[in-house]
């Protein structure tokens, strides 16, 4: 009888030495988990914030020189071809041979060179 008990408590001890390390084992395992998961989710949003932010810089990169390049063609247009009322009624015509098309000479629209100019 004395045997049976000891039996039944050894057993017992088993099972809740068992039970505790399967907790343990579940609880590690869990934290793991989630360690990892805040992990990749902190990386993955680091790396989407910085692949909007390279698309972002890439667009307004092409849009300001898309914006340069029409108002320096706006520029070249008018340096010799417009009437001079246009440009604060002085003459505007200026013979291609003597302008320079990068400064915008022969050119009076000073508004729109100084915007280049910045």
């Amino acid at each position: 009888m004395l045997l049976m008990k000891r039996c039944f408590v050894h057993l017992q001890k088993l099972k809740l030495k068992q039970y505790l390390s399967n907790m343990l084992k579940q609880y590690l395992s869990n934290m793991l988990k989630q360690y990892l998961s805040n992990m990749l989710k902190q990386y993955l949003s680091n790396m989407l914030k910085q692949y909007l932010s390279n698309m972002l810089k890439q667009y307004l990169s092409n849009m300001l020189k898309q914006y340069l390049s029409n108002m320096l063609k706006q520029c070249r247009r008018c340096s010799g071809l417009m009437l001079s009322t246009l440009h604060n009624n002085r003459p505007s015509y200026r013979p291609s041979s003597t302008r320079s098309e990068d400064d915008g000479a022969g050119c009076n629209n000073r508004s729109m060179h100084s915007n280049l100019a910045e």
